[in-house]
């Protein structure tokens, strides 16, 4: 005899199982884990289903169920290092390296992070190790109790790392099938009791069902654990989200989010390692490349190798409508230098940001900016040196803004600071802006000897540097290379970066400054970030887009931005930022630009092409459709998939009825279908039983009341009177008596079971079945049908 399968609590498990991942989602930018872990799931499913069916013992079961899930994800997962479709060495050496770049995902991002190769296969070894253990404790050893504890560990996975509350519906949906499972598994066990239903005389009503009364208390105490759950956390504090350590559940101030602060020290590790692909903001603006948005600009630089904010350089206060006098604007008072750029080098433009995170008194600005228009107060404080503070945290504001875009050629002719002290903005140029480190003083000489030691301009010395920190010799990391001691004695933060070459931005924009400090240019630091990426015209900054840039000052025009940080990570240099030459020509002198340093595109950097309005194709309207527009696609399908098996039952039965020559054999059809529907209910009845031995049967294990028992006599009458009555006998319509049977025998059904009836027919089940084999048979009979003819 073989061993049940078990196919209804494998698939409620999974559907548990996959409520308890579902929440995985808000930890990742998105869902294309989905469809390999739901693959890798559903084979495990299938196995176990199939593997019950054959073996009593756990122990296969789960040994098949962990192959087949290994080896789906080595066939998904590690295409190109497998041995004819089986794992070998090499592909546990590639899913190794792969889930190594899950680890660093997990340890530098916080939610949501981007859902890279790495990401996507360790949610499919997380979704393998939930399905074997639940369905081993819920389907296997029939224990689902037992089988909440893996799904408790896989839900904390995602309410301890997300970093702000999730929707209750992840919680109660998961919950409520848990549930459910508990619920099957108790009336389960009370179906085997020796006396479910006592007999009970003639004319009395039966007892009630014990299998109500209990599902009904455990409904009741079901519901009120998830009102409780619900309801608690609303009143007990949060605490501190670590359940991955420093992983992905880092998060700022609060649960939810918030608001979060740049670090004004320019300890820029902790902003940048937490990569969050959380927006810091979004904004429209009517330019086509706004550029970087400085939320800082710092000078004072101290002998732990970081730049800080001088709170006490001179600041004005300005309120709503007064002008921003002093941050790089463009007013009216500098004309002298204005008249002196070409057509086009000022870039003038309004931007309007919404959705800000900076919490006070933090804001973020472009280049230039002029005009201040705050929600709120609208009040702010505006410091000489280039940075500019508001009293409130504001999450709107609109900024107009008119920049210096300088050519090369300005650049190149503008006259060394020592030999002309006087232009825009030069009171902000002080004698700590030309400070560099005294202990790496020597080698900042010798490195600007040989990397510029041609060069006869500011220009030309601030494009060497700047070309060759991005040059392949160095490498951008958020790790720092080991420190390593000499005589005893550890080097100074510049001497370690210059001889490691290893950093990140912030070690990148302070080597460039003190290059450029040595060489006679004053520079500081500014701190804020990348433009962001743009779709339909909004853009988005992400707080992993944070970022620090060193500014050199070039009079007469002022501060001007460069970017040594390599083009993985800042995009292509300033356009500014090359030597211009000279190319003789027959009539004139064309002034071209060199372009000098290594400025690649990242892969998240705006192509020009992405500026312009596109069409759409049918498959990206596809892909750009909202969360809710899928969920009502997937419960649209989800409905039409229930109706599948009904409407399949439903027509096979009205064609059996139709396909009959006479009374007799449509009395048989009715007799046959009242009897696989009362199946379909619950009550199995035997295939070599007589009519009669049917009637018994059916009113002992139905327990009909005597008006059920009469009709089914009357209809077993009818059918003996059809199978054995002479031909043309009169033989009456059963259907009424049919009707009422299946309506009395359904009323003293479970809901489950009722609801099963209805969505699982066996009718239609047969019929799927039928037309799957014939669909199968077709190539065969085509074939033999081909030979006839050509015998014949």
């Amino acid at each position: 005899m073989r061993a049940p399968n078990r196919w209804d609590d494998a698939l409620l498990a999974g559907a548990t199982s996959w409520a308890t991942l579902a929440p995985m989602a808000t930890l990742l930018v998105d869902a294309r884990w989905v469809v390999p872990a739901f693959v890798v799931s559903a084979v495990v499913i299938v196995t176990g289903i199939v593997a019950r069916g054959y073996f009593r013992h756990w122990a296969p079961v789960l040994a098949l169920q962990l192959v087949a899930g290994l080896e789906s994800i080595v066939l998904i997962h590690g295409r190109g290092h497998t041995s004819y479709g089986l794992p070998t060495w090499e592909t546990v050496v590639a899913l190794n390296n792969v889930l190594v770049e899950a680890r660093e995902t997990i340890l530098r991002y916080s939610a949501p992070a981007p859902t890279n190769r790495g990401m996507i296969v360790a949610l499919s070894f997380l979704a393998l190790a939930v399905i074997l253990a639940v369905d081993l404790l819920a389907a296997t050893w029939q224990a689902p109790a037992a089988a909440g504890l893996a799904l408790l560990t896989a839900y904390l996975i995602t309410a301890a790392n997300s970093g702000e509350p999730l929707f209750f519906a992840y919680f109660v949906i998961p919950a409520a099938l848990w549930l459910a499972m508990l619920a099957r598994s108790g009336t389960a066990r009370l179906r085997r009791w020796a006396t479910v239903l006592p007999k009970t005389p003639s004319g009395q009503a039966p007892p009630a069902d014990p299998r109500t009364a209990f599902a009904r208390g455990a409904s009741v105490l079901g519901v009120g654990a998830l009102l409780l759950a619900v309801l608690l956390p609303a009143l007990v504090p949060h605490l501190p989200t670590r359940y991955l350590g420093d992983g992905l559940g880092r998060s700022n101030r609060t649960a939810g989010g918030g608001t979060f602060s740049l670090s004004t020290t320019l300890d820029l590790l902790g902003n940048l390692e937490s990569n969050s692909a959380r927006p810091a903001l979004r904004y429209r603006t009517n330019v086509a490349n706004p550029g970087p948005l400085r939320v800082a600009v710092l000078v004072d630089y101290n002998a732990t190798g970081e730049f800080r904010q001088r709170q006490q350089y001179p600041a004005t206060q300005i309120g709503p409508g007064q002008p921003l006098q002093s941050v790089d604007g463009l007013v009216n008072w500098w004309g002298p230098v204005r008249d002196q750029l070409p057509p086009g080098s000022i870039r003038t433009g309004t931007l309007t940001a919404y959705d800000a995170k900076l919490d006070q008194p933090q804001i973020a600005l472009p280049y230039g900016a002029q005009y201040l228009r705050v929600d709120g107060a609208g009040q702010a404080v505006e410091f000489r040196e280039g940075t500019v503070e508001v009293f409130d945290s504001t999450s709107s504001y609109e900024v107009d803004f008119a920049a210096i875009d300088p050519s090369p050629r300005l650049l190149q002719e503008s006259p060394p600071w020592s030999s002309n002290p006087v232009g825009f903005l030069s009171d902000t140029v002080t004698p700590d802006t030309l400070e560099v480190d005294p202990r790496a003083a020597t080698l900042l000489s010798e490195t600007m000897a040989s990397i510029a030691g041609e060069a006869q301009t500011d220009l030309e010395r601030a494009v060497a540097i700047q070309d060759w920190l991005r040059s392949p010799a160095f490498t951008y990391d958020l790790t720092l290379a080991p420190v390593v001691e000499q005589d005893g004695v550890a080097p100074d933060a510049i001497t370690h970066f210059l001889r490691t070459r290893q950093g990140y931005c912030q070690q990148f924009a302070t080597a460039m400054i003190m290059l450029a400090r040595s060489s006679g240019i004053p520079a500081r630091m500014a701190i804020g970030f990348l433009p962001g990426r743009v779709s339909r015209g909004e853009w988005t900054v992400l707080q992993s887009d944070a970022h620090a840039w060193p500014e050199l000052y070039f009079a007469p025009y002022g501060w001007v931005r460069f970017d040594p940080t390599p083009g993985s990570r800042s995009g292509a240099a300033p356009t500014y930022a090359r030597v211009p030459t000279v190319t003789p020509s027959s009539s004139s002198t064309t002034v071209t630009a060199r372009p000098t340093g290594a400025a690649t595109r990242p892969q998240d950097q705006l192509d020009p092409q992405d500026l312009q309005p596109s069409t759409q194709t049918s498959w990206q309207r596809v892909r750009a459709m909202s969360r809710w527009a899928w969920v009502g696609v997937g419960l649209g399908a989800g409905v039409l998939a229930a109706l599948v098996l009904p409407v399949t039952s439903l027509l096979a039965r009205r064609r059996r009825l139709a396909q009959r020559e006479d009374d007799a054999a449509v009395i048989e059809a009715r007799w046959q279908d009242l009897i696989a529907r009362l199946g379909d209910l619950g009550i199995a009845t035997p295939g070599t039983l007589t009519p009669r031995q049917v009637h018994g049967h059916l009113a002992d294990t139905a327990v009909l009341d005597n008006a059920t028992a009469a009709a089914l006599g009357r209809v077993v009458g009818v059918l003996e009177l059809a199978r054995y009555a002479p031909p043309g006998e009169e033989l009456a319509d059963p259907s009424r008596d049919i009707a009422a049977i299946y309506a009395s025998v359904d009323a003293s059904r479970s809901p489950r079971v009722r609801l099963r009836a209805r969505l699982l027919p066996y009718a239609g089940r047969a019929a799927l079945l039928s037309a799957g084999r014939a669909l199968a048979a077709l190539p065969a009979r085509l074939a033999d049908e081909v030979r006839h003819r050509g015998d014949t």
